[in-house]
C-alpha cells in the first residue's frame, strides 16, 4: 500500500496546529514503552499537567499570525482552541515548521525528541 502524502501548504493555520498536536499525541502514545521517554513524560505530567499551553504561530517575517491554546493533561494534549496569549506556558512556531512536521509525520512520531518541547521551559 502506497503512503499518501499530505499537502500541508494548503491547510489553514488552525488545521496545521490541530494536526501538529495530533502528531505530538501519537508520538507520545507510540513511544510510551521507551524507558527514557516514559520517565520524561512522567516528569512532564508532574510539572505541567493541566497547564494552558499557548502556541504563537508566526510567518517568515516573524509576524504573529494567530494564537492557539491547548492543555497537557494525563500525558496528552487536549483539543485546540483559537485564542489569546494567556498561557501558563507558551512557545512560538513558524508556519513552515508546522507544515514540515505534517509532511514528515512518521519521522517526528518515530523521533519525538525532534518535536518542539520548548513550552516546558518557557513562560
Amino acid at each position: 500500500m502506497e503512503k499518501q502524502s499530505i499537502d500541508a501548504s494548503t491547510m489553514s493555520i488552525i488545521n496545521l496546529v490541530k494536526h501538529y498536536f495530533n502528531i505530538c499525541n501519537t508520538a507520545i502514545t507510540q513511544n510510551e514503552d521507551s524507558l527514557l521517554f516514559s520517565a520524561a513524560l512522567g516528569v512532564i505530567n508532574q510539572l505541567k499537567s493541566g497547564d494552558e499551553i499557548s502556541i504563537k504561530v508566526v510567518d517568515k517575517q516573524e509576524e504573529v499570525t494567530e494564537y492557539f491554546t491547548t492543555r497537557f493533561v494525563d500525558g496528552v494534549f487536549t483539543p485546540i482552541v483559537k485564542g489569546e496569549n494567556k498561557p501558563d506556558s507558551q512557545f512560538t512556531m513558524t508556519k513552515d515548521m508546522l507544515q514540515d512536521v505534517l509532511e514528515h509525520a512518521d519521522e517526528y512520531i518515530a523521533h519525538p525528541e525532534k518535536l518542539d518541547w520548548s513550552w516546558l521551559t518557557e513562560k
